[in-house]
């Protein structure tokens, strides 16, 4: 599955997506790989997803709610050639008997994963037969109004990128330009860089149920943004809004919209 640039070079592209962080993630042990994929000689991607040996499985999908985990690459350059630097780091709320057991376990074992982007709604695959990513992490009980957490990070070197996968357990990554993909903001039926809009027109407030097909588009929390018009234009609003829980435990947001008339709501 190595490679070089062999496509060659082309200008930038315009008009890319630019969410920030995962939507959902899914890792291994390295050891449970079977076979790797070989790379599509047309497209630079890879050709399929890898195949796990018999009675081993993905762990996932894990969905994450906007802003608590992310993915770099840092190129780097010796005398031998190119590499890059990868890690994915994120937070994990909360501590319990089953949870610290199983991270007392993880650093003693490299990984693979694979990785579906906001931006660009694809399926990324990181790790290589010879280079897996090692598991670190750092918990704090927090103290006052803090919450327990840990911070962890799947890191390690690669000699190429992390290649897109076509498709994942089922699910595709968005197609090629020119594929007939969805665009626009709206919902599209495989979650990339997935928002809802939701307008209102003269009403002193809203509340929207955060009900488990959300929750499945959009994490245990959401990005939620209130847009009203002023003029012949839209302004994003900084109105609080409410909600009954702590994630993941939320189930509904209530905003009131303080003389605002005529706007719209953003889930992303």
């Amino acid at each position: 599955m190595y490679q070089s640039g062999y496509l060659g070079v082309s200008p930038f592209t315009k008009g890319l997506q630019y969410d920030a962080g995962w939507c959902e993630f899914y890792y291994t042990p390295i050891e449970n790989i079977d076979q790797w994929p070989t790379v599509n000689p047309v497209t630079q991607e890879l050709s399929a997803e890898p195949t796990l040996k018999v009675g081993t499985s993905w762990k996932g999908p894990i969905k994450i709610a906007n802003q608590q985990l992310g993915f770099k690459e840092q190129q780097q350059k010796t005398p031998a050639g190119i590499f890059y630097k990868i890690q994915v780091d994120g937070m994990y709320p909360g501590d319990g008997r089953a949870s610290r057991v199983n991270l007392s376990n993880m650093p003693y074992h490299q990984y693979v994963i694979v990785g579906k982007q906001r931006a660009g709604g694809m399926f990324v695959l990181l790790g290589a037969p010879d280079s897996g990513l090692d598991f670190n992490h750092e918990f704090n009980t927090g103290r006052g109004n803090t919450t327990a957490i840990s911070e962890f990070a799947f890191a390690g070197d690669s000699l190429f990128k992390p290649q897109i996968l076509p498709d994942f357990g089922g699910q595709s990554s968005t197609p090629m330009p020119g594929g007939g993909g969805s665009s626009g903001g709206s919902s599209s039926g495989d979650d990339v860089n997935v928002t809802e809009v939701i307008e209102f027109t003269a009403q002193p407030s809203i509340t929207i149920p955060y009900n488990d097909a959300r929750k499945l588009k959009f994490g245990a929390m959401p990005t939620v943004e209130v847009w009203f018009k002023e003029g012949l234009t839209y302004q994003l609003s900084n109105i609080p809004i409410i909600v009954d829980a702590k994630p993941p435990d939320v189930t509904v947001f209530t905003i009131d919209f303080f003389g605002i008339t005529d706007g719209f709501i953003v889930l992303k």
